[in-house]
Parts: structure tokens; sequence; C-alpha cells
């Protein structure tokens, strides 16, 4: 059996990927990006999401873009709940809408065979 991967969390990223690599503080991010120091530690230790505002103001410094830090996110938080719903989504049926290029083919096909 595969071992699953922890969920990780935007604010480890932030962490490992930008504030450690270049050498600066929780405290100067929050100054540059005119943020609470509070909010930027809540962030690294995974207390607090990254929302649209925030997202907008860490591309603004990191010269990213507000996508990448949403997706981050959002992937964290679709895994978080998927695995709460685990039991819940397993009960639900797929109901998968044909395949439109097929349906209108075989829509001509009856037109035209009239």
């Amino acid at each position: 059996m595969t071992e699953k991967l922890k969920n990780i969390h935007p604010g480890e990223i932030l962490n490992e990927e930008f504030i450690i690599p270049m050498k600066i503080t929780a405290y100067r991010l929050a100054k540059e990006t005119n943020m609470p120091q509070t909010a930027i530690s809540d962030i690294i230790k995974g207390k607090r999401s990254i929302t649209a505002q925030i997202a907008l103001r860490f591309a603004k410094f990191f010269g990213t873009t507000p996508q990448f830090w949403t997706g981050l996110q959002d992937d964290y938080d679709l895994e978080e709940e998927k695995e709460k719903l685990k039991k819940e989504l397993a009960k639900i049926h797929t109901y998968k809408i044909p395949d439109l290029v097929s349906l209108a083919v075989s829509e001509k096909k009856t037109k035209y065979n009239r």
C-alpha cells in the first residue's frame, strides 16, 4: 500500500521556499507587505489561510502571481476537505454526462438518415 504524503500548508512553502532561502524574517515580510507580523507567523504555522488580499501582497513582494498563492491554498483546502469527507464522498454516485462530440455526431446521423 502506498503511503499518503502529508498535506503541505502554503505557510510551510512560504517559509521553506521563500523566507529561509531569501534570508528574510517574518517581521520584514510583514513590514514590506504592510501586514501584521502575527498574520505572517500564523500563516507560517499553518493557522491562517492565504486570502486573495494576502496573495496579492505576496505576489507583489516575491514577484510571483497571486494565482500561485491562491492555488497553493486551494490545493491544501481541497485535500483537507477530501480527507474529511472521504466516507461521504464514497457513497456518492458519479453521473457521467455523455460525450458531447459523440452526441452531436449521432444526432447528425439521425437527422440525415430520416
